[in-house]
């Protein structure tokens, strides 16, 4: 006995093993005998300290250093003993709590939350601020929060959206107090929702797990409501969800929400997601956009039915990266006008500045003001011990108040204040018998001195959670092992599956039934119901403590848990849970199983079409990893594929270097066709084109590739031009040749080499268009759609057959033939599907349908493109629609420069979002022209500089960059009169906006620009240049008016009275001005109308000396400057700057 006693004192510094002495059958689970010896002699005799007033002896557990779980960082197993130590008083039954018989019981379940009002009235003025109209008078005044918002003050009685974040540490009641705003909002906000996602420490890779769960419960609360008589609820939101979301989608919803399927449209149950072949590349990229675009309908629609809509995600630590761009995603929504609160939580400990956490916070921060959301950060303490003396008095009301107060002293000290560790700590106290009722006194006592001695060595939460565990029966311990594997919520069906393989035969000779042993630990307070066969853990630090039950046999454990449910679960089952089974795989696989390979290639497919790329990296390396070391004779497709995903998804998370070497190392294998090998050659193509920038060796690279493929875009790079024209007209006879219903028996490609090979033609074009060779894009557009008219449509042929409208724009001004080919796109793009409509809506439409129909035309058609292209996640050419749709038409057809101005603060915004830097740059430059002419403020009007843009930074040698400053550059010169200067540029510039971007639609604007330019230079300084380059662009205007244009009705009046006026023929001068004034005020050009009567003033006054009509005319100029916004030069006009 000395020995052992010397043994408890060389160690009473360390931790303890926790493990209570009735669970013999339990202990050989960890395979250690001599884990085994020291658990089997922890229970030793400690003479108690003198402050032991009853004398008795505490039992102490031995240090055992050869178990690593949490349970061994401190422990006491603390058993009364008689006074010769023989036996127990109070042996504990299975249930953990004592046998002495008594009528009164400590009701631990009745208390609430206790000290924490302050936090819960902050948080219910973050919601009240968002939702209530202010007539009663109630604003912010009322919040107590601490409030870190980068907005400034705002509108409190505006419908808005919050972000509030509850940091602190675990166990401080963060969710408790989030979810006390569920009854809040039921009794004061009749309409409101409430709905929370939880995330979970073990399957932290798993993507958008928590934002799933909040989604599948508004589904589910929709769906019960509706069945319980909730009227037509669900038909309601069913109906509005038809209305913007697409059947894919609704797939998407139904293959990541399985309760969305039961929900809404189940006759998508079986609908095919999931990607194959070429056509679904550009899907791999803009999946994500995809996914984030379909969740932003969702809470659009979810938003306005219910008022306000509160989503609240537990334990933000965990969450994964793709998580949180998503939450960033929907607050920042400044489309949805409707209130929505997202409260997130997380440990403060666990989100430190190196975190994901931490700095998407900073940048929520950062953005809130733009974006029109608020940001507001609750700490949550521990308890002091007026907190803790106010749970002990709820607990036990009539107790002695100076016994109380030593409680509660003693309750901080041993759980620095964590409130549910104090809790447990009580539960502790009590099932010890160390808090006592005393029936013939009728009151609760304790003896603080016992309780101090007894507690010496009390370590976590953790560890009195598992040692309560312990005490119950080896099947509840075994059940509870195997529910902390199955994550933070658990399905019944799930749990009776791996019951049924795994726990029956770990815990043979019990006798409870599952269902048993589910209302046991119910009972207990460790698991809860959350729906219909739904369970989830009641605190994560109970998931913890059970989770760590084995010790270092968890992780095997967990190996043949997911390999149980990898080999029983049903094919939907595990396509469901497909991220939870490969997740315990790995982690317990240690042996490196290579059959598991195959299931890490499909985790890896999945959370591509997620958009979680670095989910699909993870898996795709482990995968990668399990056949390291074996040649490439054995599972070579398999290995290929891996590969080939790996290296698709390195690039798209920018890892360069690990995508080149997957790339290097299945291009030096032999025996691969072309074929076989072509997708990783297409992102070989991607790295050099759209990240190091190498296009023309991306040009070299595709042409090669095309010709293993028997393939050949041109016979002779030398002769590229010569081949473009010469093909577009050969195309372009051949389609007037056909039929004109001939579209009608077009299919779809089927043919697998001739989808790869459009796919590298349409690299081929990307990168010829970065690469400045315009002729080589625009002949790869006639290979595109020569292999369509013989082979069918593919996602490529839209845009392919628009841009050779475009080129016959371009080369021949065929306006019946552009006309055509533009029709043929848009009805070929809906052969294919939506993928590429975005661009073909552009190509169409800014570069045809504006020159045939007219700008009028086509607002409709960009905006339809627009929305296509957010919804399949194409931001690229969605971005183009949108910038042409709201900003750069509405500014050439006159409309008040206010409401763009609004427009363009908008559109940036969205640019922003989706990271477009070239359609952001081009939206500053018209963004600022438009601010100069708008605000009198501005200093240096006519030049492209200010606030918006700053040219310093926003710089580019790309054509894009460049054509957009060269048009507004000259917009600004013309309308601020400086028009030797427009000139004098017009002459050096010449035609480079046609080489920047050939046909183009703003060309027409830009090029009558110009000419009023050169003729207002030419009739001041009678200089010849000036005058032979304003007549040249006058006839060519002519020339477009002829063909049809109907952009030139009011340009060539103007032009033809400027012509007039420099060659002194004053009647015809006259007359034109007074037509082009009339045609523009009928059409509402209302800045042309103040142009022209600008212009006509000038002639009167400086020509023809008329200074009194010259007046009235300037008047009217200064009247339609001044309806069109044009502030700043209506200012001009008015001190004579003109």
């Amino acid at each position: 006995m000395d020995e052992i006693v010397d043994k408890v004192g060389a160690n009473h510094s360390k931790t303890n093993l926790l493990i209570s002495t009735d669970n013999d059958g339990l202990l050989s689970e960890f395979g250690d005998d001599d884990a085994l010896l020291s658990v089997a002699t922890d229970a030793v005799e400690i003479s108690s300290s003198s402050s032991n007033k009853n004398n008795k002896n505490i039992i102490v557990p031995m240090h055992n250093p050869r178990i690593s779980d949490p349970s061994s960082l401190k422990a006491s197993e603390l058993r009364e003993q008689k006074n010769d130590g023989a036996e127990l008083i109070e042996p504990l039954l299975e249930d953990g709590t004592s046998s002495r018989v008594s009528s009164v019981k400590l009701d631990f379940d009745s208390i609430g939350l206790v000290g924490r009002d302050s936090q819960i009235n902050s948080l219910r003025s973050c919601l009240d601020r968002i939702c209530w109209d202010g007539d009663d008078g109630s604003t912010a005044e009322n919040q107590h929060s601490s409030s870190s918002s980068s907005s400034s003050p705002k509108d409190y009685n505006a419908k808005s959206k919050q972000v509030v974040l509850l940091s602190g540490e675990s166990g401080a009641g963060k969710t408790s107090i989030s979810k006390s705003l569920e009854e809040y909002i039921l009794e004061t906000k009749v309409g409101g929702l409430f709905v929370e996602g939880k995330f979970d420490m073990y399957t932290s890779d798993e993507p958008y797990s928590g934002i799933i769960k909040a989604f599948a419960a508004i589904f589910s609360k929709t769906y019960e409501s509706s069945a319980d008589g909730g009227g037509g609820e669900q038909e309601i939101i069913q109906q509005k969800l038809s209305n913007v979301l697409h059947d894919d989608q609704a797939r998407l919803l139904s293959h990541l929400i399985p309760e969305f399927t039961k929900f809404f449209l189940p006759d998508l149950k079986s609908a095919d997601t999931s990607g194959n072949g070429f056509e679904h590349d550009d899907e791999l990229e803009n999946g994500i956009e995809r996914l984030k675009y379909t969740f932003r309908l969702l809470i659009r629609v979810f938003c306005d039915h219910f008022l306000p809509l509160v989503l609240f995600l537990d334990d933000l630590q965990w969450a994964d990266v793709s998580s949180l761009q998503m939450i960033d995603y929907l607050i920042s929504d400044t489309d949805n006008e409707n209130p929505l609160l997202i409260i997130g939580s997380y440990r403060s400990d666990e989100a430190d500045e190196n975190s994901l956490l931490f700095n998407k916070i900073l940048a929520l921060k950062d953005k809130s003001l733009m974006y029109n959301f608020q940001v507001t950060e609750l700490y949550i303490p521990t308890f002091q011990s007026d907190d803790t003396l106010a749970m002990i008095m709820a607990l036990i009301p009539s107790t002695n108040d100076k016994m109380a107060r030593a409680l509660a002293k003693l309750c901080v000290k041993r759980t620095l204040g964590n409130p549910h560790f104090v809790m447990e700590f009580l539960k502790m106290l009590y099932h010890e018998g160390l808090i006592e009722y005393m029936e013939e006194e009728k009151i609760w006592t304790w003896d603080i001195a016992r309780i101090e001695d007894a507690t010496m060595s009390t370590a976590n939460v953790v560890v009195l959670l598992q040692d309560r565990m312990r005490r119950m029966t080896k099947q509840a311990q075994v059940f509870l092992r195997i529910a902390a594997l199955l994550g933070s919520t658990f399905s019944r069906t799930t749990l009776e599956l791996v019951w049924k393989t795994k726990g029956a035969i770990m815990s043979i000779g019990g006798k409870a039934t599952l269902p048993q042993l589910m209302e046991m630990v119910e009972k207990d307070n460790f698991i809860e119901a959350c729906g219909p066969n739904k369970f989830r853990w009641v605190h994560d630090k109970v998931q913890e403590a059970a989770f760590f039950l084995l010790g270092n046999a968890n992780i095997y454990f967990q190996f043949d848990i997911g390999t149980s449910l990898y080999y029983t679960l049903k094919p939907d089952q595990l396509e469901q849970d497909l991220f939870t089974v490969v997740d315990l795989i790995n982690i317990g696989n240690r042996n490196k199983r290579k059959e598991f390979a195959r299931v890490n290639l499909r985790a890896t497919e999945k959370a591509m079409g997620l958009g979680a790329f670095q989910s699909a990296f993870s898996y795709a390396a482990h995968g990668i990893g399990l056949l390291e070391g074996d040649d490439w004779l054995r599972d070579r497709q398999l290995k290929l594929q891996l590969y080939t995903k790996g290296a698709e998804v390195a690039v798209i998370l920018g890892d360069v270097e690990t995508a080149e070497r997957y790339i290097e190392e299945v291009l030096k294998q032999d025996g691969f066709t072309t074929m076989e090998i072509l997708p990783l050659k297409m992102v070989k193509v991607d790295i050099m084109c759209t990240i190091q920038l190498r296009s023309k060796e991306a040009i070299d690279y595709c042409l090669a590739v095309l010709k293993d493929l028997g393939y050949k875009v041109t016979a002779s790079r030398r002769f590229t031009a010569i081949q473009a024209i010469y093909n577009v007209s050969k195309t372009v006879n051949k389609l007037k040749k056909l039929p004109k219903d001939f579209d009608k028996d077009l299919g779809v490609v089927t043919d697998r080499k001739q989808k790869g090979i459009l796919a590298v033609i349409a690299k081929l074009n990307d990168a010829a268009y970065n690469g400045k060779e315009p002729m080589l894009a625009i002949l790869s557009d006639c290979r595109t759609v020569e292999l369509t008219l013989k082979y069918g449509v593919s996602q490529y042929a839209g845009a392919s057959f628009a841009t050779m409208g475009a080129a016959t724009m371009l080369f021949h001004q065929d306006y019946e033939a552009t006309q055509r080919f533009m029709e043929l796109a848009l009805t070929i793009q809906n052969i294919n599907g939506r993928i590429g409509k975005s661009k073909t809506a552009h190509i169409a439409n800014m570069f045809g349908f504006a020159w045939t129909n007219g700008y009028n035309a086509i607002g409709e058609s960009l905006a339809n493109g627009y929305i296509t292209g957010m919804q399949v996640g194409e931001t690229e050419h969605s971005m183009w629609d949108l910038l042409q749709h709201r900003v750069v038409l509405p500014f050439y057809l006159g409309r008040p420069l206010d409401q763009i101005l609004t427009d363009c603060s908008k559109v940036l915004v969205k640019m922003q979002e989706v990271a477009q830097k070239t359609q952001e740059f081009a939206l500053r430059c018209y963004y600022q022209t438009i601010l100069n002419l708008a605000d009198p403020s501005s200093a240096h009007m006519e030049k492209l500089e200010g606030k918006i843009l700053d040219r310093s930074i926003h710089r580019s040698e790309e054509a894009a960059y460049l054509a957009c400053i060269h048009i507004v550059e000259g917009d600004l010169l013309l309308f601020f009169s400086d028009f030797e200067v427009a000139a004098k540029r017009a002459v050096e510039k010449g035609e480079l906006l046609e080489k920047l971007n050939p046909a183009m639609c703003i060309i027409m604007s830009e090029t009558f620009h110009r000419a009023v330019a050169l003729y207002a230079a030419a009739r001041r300084t009678k200089q010849k240049r000036f005058k032979n380059g304003a007549n040249k662009l006058r006839k060519r205007i002519i020339e477009w008016e002829k063909k049809g244009n109907p952009n030139c009705m009011h340009f060539v009046p103007l032009l033809d009275a400027e012509f007039a006026a420099l060659n002194s023929k004053v009647r015809i001068a006259k007359a034109k001005y007074v037509e082009a004034i009339a045609i523009a005020k009928e059409h509402g050009f209302v800045q042309y109308e103040a142009l022209f009567n600008e212009r006509y003033a000038d002639y009167l006054s400086e020509d023809l000396s008329l200074p009194d009509k010259a007046e009235l005319h300037q008047k009217e100029a200064i009247r339609a400057y001044s309806e069109w916004g044009a502030h700043a030069k209506v200012a001009q006009l008015r001190m004579g700057g003109a």
